[in-house]
């Protein structure tokens, strides 16, 4: 997809087209929540009904949210360690909300400032493809931290720019759909817990945790997801901390060549 306009200009664009949304349907809610919700949910008249202040969230299971704050804390804790020992100055942040939403952990290093890796975890088998392609179109680096696989994956933004590029253009048109006053409904598997007046509307099936499974079976690979994960990111600041002072340098070379031919 040569000549895509780049991620960030079409962030603009959402949140552009999400300031005329709330103007028009009274809606207040972040970019990152517009974004999910456009994603979510094909039915313009669900994405609607999620947008607007009687929107119903559905509540998430104690445990998930335990398991998921209990493997933040503990990768923070390894990165603050490692990242002292190399000797590395950078910032670690959780819960820090930019544009395409609130990261699990920020590292925000001293050199080079304009740059962040982002890493987002996750405590089941799932990669949660919509976030992450959220989180890729802002940020300079995506780190997933798969602690129910044992692994991390860096997420290349180059590697998948036409998808990305296709993915924001798409919501962009769906914005703009809701400001036209759409209201089609569309069918289909996302109609589970729908609380709207429709034929289409259905229930959505109750889970429990099953620990012996999601907590016991899943422990031994935690530590490898987040020693991966902490492997990775030391890898890639140093990597950008070369990078950028080897541009430092070659500034400085240029400067004193020019010096010398004046």
């Amino acid at each position: 997809m040569l000549g895509a306009p780049s991620p960030q200009l079409l962030l603009d664009q959402l949140e552009s087209l999400l300031t005329q949304v709330k103007e028009r349907h009274g809606v207040r809610v972040s970019l990152a929540r517009f974004i999910s919700v456009l994603a979510q949910y094909p039915c313009i008249s669900r994405c609607l009904h999620e947008l607007t202040p009687n929107g119903d969230r559905e509540p998430v299971d104690v445990f998930y949210l335990e398991r998921h704050d209990f493997l933040v804390r503990l990768l923070v804790n390894k990165l603050m360690i490692r990242l002292r020992k190399e000797g590395i100055k950078a910032e670690i942040r959780s819960e820090l909300k930019t544009k395409s939403g609130t990261g699990d952990v920020d590292i925000i290093p001293e050199n080079p400032s304009n740059f962040r890796i982002r890493i987002e975890v996750k405590g089941g088998q799932g990669v949660g493809i919509d976030q992450n392609l959220r989180y890729v179109a802002e940020n300079s680096v995506l780190i997933l931290c798969l602690a129910g696989r044992g692994e991390a994956l860096l997420v290349n933004r180059n590697k998948i720019r036409e998808l990305l590029s296709d993915y924001l253009e798409n919501l962009i048109d769906r914005a703009k759909l809701l400001l036209d006053g759409a209201d089609e409904k569309s069918p289909g598997p996302w109609c589970a817990g729908c609380p709207l007046e429709c034929p289409h509307a259905r229930k959505k099936s109750s889970h429990k945790p099953d620990l012996e499974k999601e907590f016991l079976a899943q422990t031994k690979n935690w530590l490898k997801a987040i020693n991966k994960t902490v492997e990775l990111a030391v890898k890639i600041l140093k990597e950008a901390e070369k990078t950028s002072q080897r541009k430092k340098e070659i500034i400085q070379e240029s400067g004193e060549v020019a010096g010398e031919n004046s």
